[in-house]
């Protein structure tokens, strides 16, 4: 099942409230797509910062953008979580960009199995 998760995006392009240390803070609810071994998986769209498809990776407070190809975007992982989620990605890019497409025509995301 889909689940929806509210997330604080730090240091993204977005207006949005100011914390302590004035960082831009936005917090929004996110599609969580996958989960595995402590990574958690979300998908979201928005036209004028996802120009590629790509998926978001959170493990143990760091967090990354990655391309459905297995390509760090932005952000980082610790290593292992890092290979844990491009070995995902390389199984999984068809439902991948899938759920890319229907992101962008504002239907709902389908969940995506995690890792064996």
């Amino acid at each position: 099942m889909l689940g929806w998760t509210r997330l604080r995006l730090h240091g993204h392009k977005f207006d949005g409230a100011r914390e302590a240390g004035g960082d831009s803070v936005i917090v929004q609810a996110v599609p969580r797509v996958s989960a595995f071994y402590g990574v958690v998986i979300y998908m979201y769209w928005n036209e004028k910062d996802h120009p590629v498809p790509h998926f978001h990776a959170y493990h143990s407070g760091q967090r990354a953008s990655v391309s459905a190809d297995g390509a760090v975007l932005a952000g980082g992982l610790e290593h292992r979580a890092l290979l844990l989620t491009q070995e995902w990605a390389s199984l999984h890019r068809a439902e991948i960009v899938a759920n890319w497409e229907r992101a962008r025509k504002s239907e709902p995301l389908l969940s995506i199995p995690p890792l064996p």
